[in-house]
């Protein structure tokens, strides 16, 4: 297993099961979401999300409604279905997340979003500093955030598999997920 942590947002995330190792089926992540932390609201295209708590509770927004998860608890997003979490209590929270397929994309974006993290290259808000950096990580992960207005995502798409981002997308995936690999 192999854990990362997030410097900015506070947050660590375990992979316990990889694309590669369940040749494509899955991939299971545990995080540990520390109070106040979470995500802006966004679908994926590719892969079901299936949430279960291990410790602690989580919020989970889906299409508009909120389910808080507890110690047990399981839910499933299906794919293309807006939704978002996060940890409005006091204390961590430890849960597990398992989408099926696997999706390597979405794990190499992870890996370097966090690297960006531990070498100061994220905003406040846990956005890369680089446009070119977030076009990549747009473009990986299979991931489309709601609250970005429909020009910008349409515009980071088409960045995304330009040259430059070919080229960027090569030196952080060589810096952030194939050091995780040695």
């Amino acid at each position: 297993m192999d854990t990362i942590h997030n410097p900015v947002q506070g947050d660590t995330v375990t992979f316990i099961t990889t694309a590669d190792e369940s040749d494509g089926a899955l991939t299971v992540l545990e995080i540990e979401l520390v109070p106040g932390g979470g995500n802006a609201e966004h679908y994926h295209d590719g892969f079901t999300e299936h949430f279960e708590v291990m410790e602690g509770a989580l919020a989970v927004h889906v299409d508009g409604r909120t389910r808080t998860l507890r110690r047990g608890d399981r839910t499933s997003v299906g794919r293309g279905v807006p939704h978002r979490f996060e940890n409005t209590t006091d204390a961590s929270v430890r849960f597990r997340v398992e989408m099926r397929p696997g999706h390597r994309g979405f794990e190499h974006m992870l890996r370097i979003l966090y690297g960006l993290a531990r070498d100061g290259e994220l905003n406040d808000e846990g956005l890369p500093e680089k446009l070119l950096h977030s076009a990549v990580l747009a473009s990986m992960s299979g991931t489309t955030h709601t609250e970005t207005p429909t020009p910008v995502r349409w515009g980071l798409k088409l960045l995304g598999v330009l040259p430059p981002a070919q080229n960027a997308k090569s030196k952080l995936r060589a810096r952030y997920v194939d050091q995780a690999a040695v």
